[in-house]
This record gives C-alpha cells, sequence and structure tokens, in this order.
C-alpha cells in the first residue's frame, strides 16, 4: 500500500476545484489554485535536486506559502522540515546540517538568519518568500515556483511509514533532536 499526504489536496481538488481552501489576509486560494502552486513547488524542488527522502527546511511564518510548500515537498516525496521563525542562525544550521538539508525556504523579514544558516554549507539554496530581489546567496521564491513545469508535475508514491515531516525538539536538555512523523500518523 503506498500513501502520500498530498492526495488528500488532489482529492478534494478533484470534488470540489473551486472550494476556497486557504484565506491569507485578502488573498483566497481555492484547490485548484493551491494544487497547482504546489505542483509548481514540487517541479522547482526537483529541479535544484530535491528527491524522494530528501529534507527540505521551511522557516515560513504563517501564510499560504507555508501550505503550498508543505505540499510541494510531499508530492516529491522529500521531508518537511517546519522550523520556528524566531531561530537564530546557528540553530537553523545544526538542524539543516543533521537532517543534511540542502534546500531552505524561507520569508524576507528572516533573509539574514536564512542565508546565515547556509553559510558554511555549500551547494545550499535559500529562496525567499516576500521579495523579487533577495540578497546575496538567496533567491526569490519566483525562481522556484517558474520555470519548467513537469507534465506530469512529480508525485510520489510513499510508503504509509515514510517520515513526512521532521520535527525538531527545543533542545531544552540538549542538542535538538528530530522527530518523525509519518504520513500514515500525519493522516
Amino acid at each position: 500500500m503506498s500513501l502520500n499526504l498530498a492526495v488528500l489536496l488532489r482529492s478534494s481538488t478533484q470534488a470540489d476545484p473551486t472550494h476556497p481552501v486557504v484565506i491569507d489576509g485578502d488573498r483566497t486560494i481555492t484547490y485548484a489554485e493551491l494544487d497547482d502552486w504546489s505542483d509548481r513547488v514540487a517541479a522547482g524542488l526537483v529541479r535544484h535536486g530535491v528527491q524522494a527522502g530528501d529534507t527540505v527546511v521551511l522557516q515560513l511564518p504563517n501564510i499560504a506559502e507555508f501550505v503550498a510548500c508543505l505540499y510541494g515537498v510531499f508530492k516529491v516525496g522529500a521531508v518537511a522540515i517546519p522550523v520556528n521563525t524566531l531561530n537564530k542562525a546557528p540553530e537553523i544550521a545544526y538542524i539543516m546540517d543533521h537532517a543534511d538539508a540542502r534546500v531552505l525556504i524561507s520569508h524576507n523579514d528572516t533573509a539574514a538568519t536564512a542565508v546565515g544558516a547556509i553559510a558554511e554549507r555549500p551547494g545550499a539554496f535559500v529562496f525567499l518568500v516576500g521579495t523579487d530581489h533577495a540578497p546575496d546567496g538567496a533567491r526569490p521564491f519566483a525562481d522556484l515556483v517558474e520555470g519548467d513545469h513537469q507534465t506530469p508535475p512529480p508525485f510520489a508514491l510513499r510508503e504509509p511509514g515514510d517520515t513526512a515531516v521532521l520535527l525538531y525538539t527545543s533542545g531544552t536538555t540538549g542538542k535538538p533532536k528530530g522527530v518523525k512523523l509519518t504520513h500514515f500518523q500525519l493522516y
């Protein structure tokens, strides 16, 4: 049996494509729009070398892009690592090193932290939501979602016990530890 959490979005899109799924300020995003947007995130991740089982760090506030990125990561079959937007560069660098992550999707408000987190990681990418002009060491989010769109977009089959999300503990008694959540557990 295979299970990918992204199937929840895909089946909801097929059932009612015009139904609103995300309301973010004055933006309302339908199932069809979110499905397409997450397809473009997935295609961009694949273009940047992300494969099933790889890890992608999401340092985003509670915005629509977080949802699109989360489902895009799932579609690739990769593992999403959401981190607190208040984390400092060394904390994110530790998580990226520990989880062997090469991609960090962050927000323009945390650009300096994100760029600092990958400073010692050759071959790592930072994509910033909320800007068209990223600082040195980062790229605008548009660079991830625009460009060649695979047809059909990636949609990796995963086993129910495969890790979908990796959450890191606060590290109050030592270094933060990764807690694995599977596709089945989150389903």
